[in-house]
């Protein structure tokens, strides 16, 4: 497994920022967690080459991906992400691989359980290209071998990247026109940053006030997660915005610690 991956849509990677991993969407036929930070590979000199770009530029996902989650954008964030020697990743590479995960780390719905593997790896590894049948039909979402973060331990530094898409990919008659982007990687190493006391305070008050909640109208929210995900949302950025900015020390990125903060201390149902 190579040490660099890059990361799309954002150039900012804080503990703060991360979200949590979650077996929540598990199932027999799909395999991908939510939460965590996702990368793809990136091949150092070769800059334009990334599988993540190529798959969102192609012709048959510029609908479902490129223009819903990105927008459409012809300008991208992004962060090239170099790993500690020491990382610890657990790497999916074939069928003895996912039998261990399986076996080790179960789970009733899905293949088996990211939550758990999470307890003693930083992240995994996933060859999207070395998935068995009858097994690959679990892993088809991920589109590309992809690496997943659970938390930023595993990270030594990172550095920003600008993305530029001059053309998708596009049929011109008979002939497909590859798409066209670059990669702009500066050189400057960022560092991640130890969370304050304030703010773990803070998470673990609102995940008991939270939990509070939940167990007062279990019935009413009778299994939409969504609708409480949304309350505890609302409650933060109304409540809690203020504070958040003064322990960021600015307003940027303050909705999206909101955002990260309301799905880490939703309650587990």
């Amino acid at each position: 497994m190579e040490k660099v991956f890059l990361t799309v849509g954002t150039n900012n990677i804080r503990t703060e920022l991360m979200r949590k991993i979650s077996d929540v969407t598990l199932s027999d036929h799909n395999a991908k967690p939510n939460g965590g930070l996702w990368l793809t590979d990136f091949h150092c000199g070769v800059q334009n080459i990334n599988s993540w770009m190529d798959n969102i530029t192609s012709f048959d996902k510029i609908e479902s991906l490129y223009n819903t989650k990105y927008n459409g954008s012809n300008v991208l964030s992004g962060a090239l992400v170099t790993l500690k020697d020491d990382a610890k990743i657990f790497v999916l590479n074939g069928i003895k691989d996912l039998e261990e995960l399986i076996h080790k780390y179960p789970h009733s719905e899905g293949l088996f359980s990211y939550e758990e593997l999470s307890k003693d790896y930083d992240g995994i590894y996933i060859n999207y290209l070395s998935m068995p049948y009858p097994y690959l039909s679990s892993f088809l979402s991920f589109d590309v071998s992809s690496l997943i973060l659970f938390n930023t331990k595993p990270i030594d530094y990172y550095q920003e990247a600008k993305i530029e898409v001059f053309n998708v990919e596009r049929c011109l008659g008979d002939i497909v026109l590859p798409s066209d982007y670059s990669i702009d990687i500066s050189d400057e190493k960022k560092y991640i940053h130890t969370v304050s006391n304030e703010y773990i305070r803070l998470i673990n008050e609102l995940s008991k006030l939270m939990y509070k909640h939940w167990k007062e109208h279990k019935e009413t929210y009778n299994n939409d997660k969504r609708n409480l995900f949304l309350y505890v949302y609302d409650y933060i950025a109304n409540n809690c915005y203020e504070e958040l900015k003064r322990i960021n020390g600015n307003e940027e990125n303050v909705n999206g610690l909101c955002y990260a903060m309301a799905y880490n201390v939703l309650p587990k149902k």
